[in-house]
């Protein structure tokens, strides 16, 4: 039995994740952890650039860059969440 890719892709959740207070690994990794947690808002969750363009303008506020810098915070999206 054949299926299609797109009905067993992951969803992807969007991330944000303090890279200082923890290490790179701890944001690289699947999952939420002590110093990343995920967000929700409207994409497709099953497409990573629709996710990616999210996360990018979700956190290109004044007040989310003054609440979480860039200097040390990263964002990214995930497939591995759960």
């Amino acid at each position: 039995m054949l299926v299609g890719c797109d009905l067993i892709a992951k969803d992807i959740k969007p991330y944000l994740c303090n890279y200082i207070a923890g290490d790179l690994d701890d944001c690289m990794e699947g999952g939420p952890g002590r110093y990343k947690f995920y967000v929700n808002g409207k994409f497709d969750a099953k497409d990573e650039d629709s996710c990616n363009e999210f996360i990018i303008d979700y956190a290109d506020t004044p007040e989310m860059n003054t609440q979480y810098p860039e200097d040390a915070w990263m964002i990214g999206c995930d497939d591995n969440w759960k």
